[in-house]
């Protein structure tokens, strides 16, 4: 699961076609289209992804030094 969300955490502009399409399949939407259909399909989730990035390396620095 870490290494997903590490990975949505990354440009979708350097992912291949077929990374964004997995990215979609996972979340169980179309995965027709140009890339950039797929980048924008996705877009709804970056922020979520980057919430959950925040906080899990937020989380982590906590954890390391008290």
């Amino acid at each position: 699961l870490l290494l997903q969300l590490l990975k949505l955490h990354t440009g979708r502009n350097k992912k291949s076609v077929a990374e964004l399409k997995m990215e979609l399949k996972l979340r169980g939407l179309p995965v027709s289209g140009t890339k950039t259909d797929l980048i924008e399909r996705l877009k709804p989730y970056q922020d979520t992804s980057n919430s959950i990035m925040h906080h899990l390396h937020h989380g982590r620095r906590s954890a390391r030094h008290p």
